[in-house]
């Protein structure tokens, strides 16, 4: 299949022929990938500005599509289906800081700059009919980021003041719109 990869810090991300993904885990699904949305977060991978940079790698975090196999322990009901991917991984039991072993799609797995992605079933939902896969694509990452700010952690009560800094990024558009919304 074809994907987006980075392979050195600092290089162009270029179109290469990956391995496919074919045969799912007892507890994963494979995605055939309709739509994925770039965020900054790429941008800092390329540039050697993120963590634990693990090349090459397949970029991408946030993406929709369409379900193509299910593992042994997922139900058969999620082929076929239009799915957003959730793309944080292994959180954690403590909803209040992540574990060691969180990450993102796109680094060090396989991102969503891809034909088809493999992941835990438990990280999709179901896309919302009112969306089509371009918009549900755009929105994972930065939404989720910016309602775990805003609401989990600001947690504000209407009538409060909120200050939303860098108010042009897709997480401060997104905590802006929480923010009014409350």
């Amino acid at each position: 299949m074809k994907a987006a990869v980075l392979s050195a810090i600092g290089a162009p991300i270029s179109i290469q022929e990956v391995a496919t993904p074919n045969q799912p885990g007892p507890d994963e699904v494979i995605v055939k990938l309709q739509a994925a949305a770039l965020n900054h977060r790429d941008i800092w991978i390329q540039k050697g500005q993120y963590a634990k940079i693990q090349l090459p790698i397949t970029l991408g975090s946030d993406g929709s599509g369409v379900v193509t196999k299910v593992g042994a322990n997922v139900s058969q009901d999620w082929i076929g289906k239009e799915v957003v991917i959730n793309p944080n991984v292994n959180w954690g039991d403590n909803e209040k800081v992540q574990s060691k072993e969180y990450c993102i799609l796109g680094m060090p797995h396989p991102g969503t700059f891809a034909e088809y992605i493999q992941i835990p079933a438990h990280r999709l939902a179901l896309k919302p009919q009112h969306l089509n896969f371009v918009e549900s694509a755009a929105f994972p990452l930065a939404g989720l980021t910016a309602y775990r700010a805003m609401i989990k952690k600001g947690a504000p009560q209407q009538g409060d003041s909120v200050l939303v800094t860098g108010i042009g990024g897709g997480v401060a558009l997104f905590a802006m719109q929480f923010a009014i919304a409350v």
